[in-house]
């Protein structure tokens, strides 16, 4: 092969064969490998162009790795050359904010505007002139391809794809005209990968990229397929239920996939609380992505005491923290946070359900591009305005109505205002950065935690301020004393909150 005409940093691959392993160490984090005939023909075709005419397409070049074939390969008898086309975050493309454009180029386009260049001539094999895109979600950084709407773009042999996006797995066959290709992640250390698209994310000019640890962008073997979903391994869970981030296909967002184990013993249970995810539709309360997921006539079908089903529930908003490991941020997106906090339970009570575990742990939280909460897990929401179940929830944040339930002191049943209380200690965690100091809330701890409080509002003022003085109106002992969800967003005065009232601009009943 001429040299001059070679990648910057290419060399020959190990093996001269289209299928050999790719071993990742010259920086590709992918390869797009030409599989059909006729895409190896056009590939060859390219090939001889480049280096019969050294100045054609140069930008093109860079993405273009080949190798000569040696004859004595029986299985591709009518190619000189063998090769891929190189995704490498050190070979940029032209236009980085816009990605890798395929296609064939036109004679009126710049030579720059193709970036991994497919046919020799234009319009050849139906491909066309910029048909297609390969781009990093803004998100996640998972890659993409993106068809426009004059050309389609075939995944895996079966699914068309016209002006949409598709996320890439490990290995994804995309047809282009009538040329078939697979794209293949390379063994690049993932994170020198992920250190490249933090630089990549600098130059583009996008936020820090705010992912869960288990999400990579170099898709992973052990991720799996549901619906039109990809998943990763369990990251949170407990006897009855495990939780899997994920990312929908169609735009690389991060989504949550809840599996339910149902018994005969825990069917009500499991349905209530199927019930409440499918009914909520607030941008800060993680509920059902698509109702249709769920046949509800299999997940439910009667069952014997010895027998159990899973159940899967792919839910959304999904956010990549929880209010558990979130730094404090300034007092303006502080209050941001607690008032779509408060807004997402002033929906739920407005709408007659009572959440009754409210914690840290069960606060999604987002800090890119925007501030952003979502409450979390109605495991135990009960559509009731009270309730003397004491079970719920979880003791360290239990309202002190509860907890007298829970030792015989009273039979008096609690309301939405325990809602608040555990709000309310949620937002002290996080406020001040410590765990609260008690198994149970006492009269002595309470008395304790409020003088706290007081001594920080003195020094405070603008949002902060009115954070702290509406978190000593959320742990007032007696439940009466405590102000509504939809009062204390009010009080606080946080920008950029939606109404309780929302349900996508309908109110509906709660199906039972």
């Amino acid at each position: 092969m001429d040299g001059s005409l070679e990648s910057p940093g290419s060399t020959i691959p190990d093996a001269p064969t289209w299928d050999y392993n790719p071993e990742g160490s010259k920086g590709d984090f992918a390869r797009l490998i030409p599989v059909s005939h006729s895409a190896r023909t056009a590939f060859n075709e390219v090939v001889e162009r480049f280096l019969a005419e050294t100045s054609w397409m140069v930008h093109a070049h860079r993405f273009l790795h080949w190798a000569k074939l040696p004859r004595l390969d029986a299985a591709s008898p009518d190619f000189k050359w063998c090769g891929y086309y190189r995704l490498n975050m050190e070979i940029l493309p032209d236009k980085l904010n816009l990605g890798w454009v395929l296609g064939g180029g036109r004679r009126a386009l710049n030579p720059q505007a193709v970036d991994l260049l497919l046919v020799a001539r234009p319009g050849k094999y139906g491909v066309g002139g910029r048909h297609c895109i390969l781009q990093h979600n803004e998100k996640t950084d998972m890659l993409m391809v993106r068809a426009s709407e004059k050309h389609e773009v075939v995944i895996d042999g079966k699914d068309t794809l016209i002006n949409g996006l598709h996320v890439l797995s490990s290995r994804t066959g995309i047809g282009i005209g009538s040329l078939s290709y697979r794209l293949e992640f390379t063994s690049l250390d993932p994170q020198v990968y992920d250190d490249q698209l933090a630089s990549a994310r600098m130059i583009r000019g996008w936020p820090i990229k705010e992912v869960p640890p288990s999400f990579t962008p170099t898709p992973s073997e052990s991720a799996y397929a549901f619906k039109q979903y990809d998943f990763f391994p369990p990251t949170a869970g407990g006897i009855s239920s495990l939780v899997s981030f994920g990312s929908r296909r169609s735009t690389g967002d991060l989504v949550l996939l809840k599996k339910l184990k149902r018994t005969a013993a825990n069917t009500m249970h499991v349905k209530r609380e199927v019930a409440f995810l499918k009914f909520v539709k607030h941008r800060n309360v993680c509920g059902m992505a698509h109702d249709y997921l769920l046949d509800e006539d299999t997940a439910f079908a009667p069952m014997k005491s010895n027998q159990f089903a899973e159940i899967s529930l792919v839910l959304e908003p999904a956010t990549a923290y929880v209010m558990a490991d979130t730094a404090l941020q300034p007092p303006d997106v502080s209050a941001v946070l607690a008032s779509q906090i408060l807004s997402g339970i002033a929906y739920l009570h407005d709408h007659g359900i009572m959440h009754r575990d409210v914690k840290p742990d069960n606060i999604g939280i987002s800090l890119v591009p925007e501030p952003r909460a979502v409450v979390l897990d109605l495991g135990h929401a009960i559509h009731a305005r009270t309730s003397s179940d004491h079970m719920a929830g979880t003791v360290r944040y239990l309202a002190p109505e509860v907890i007298a339930l829970k030792a015989g002191a009273s039979t008096k049943p609690y309301d939405f205002s325990a809602d608040i209380w555990c709000t309310g200690i949620s937002l002290f965690e996080y406020l001040f950065q410590r765990k609260i100091g008690w198994t149970q809330v006492t009269a002595q701890a309470h008395a304790s935690l409020e003088k706290e409080v007081s001594n920080r509002v003195r020094l405070s003022d603008g949002y902060e301020r009115n954070l702290l003085l509406s978190l000593l109106q959320m742990i007032e002992r007696e439940a009466s004393d405590r102000p509504s969800a939809q009062t204390l967003v009010d009080m606080i005065g946080a920008p950029d909150v939606q109404p309780s009232q929302s349900n996508l601009g309908e109110k509906r009943r709660i199906p039972w």
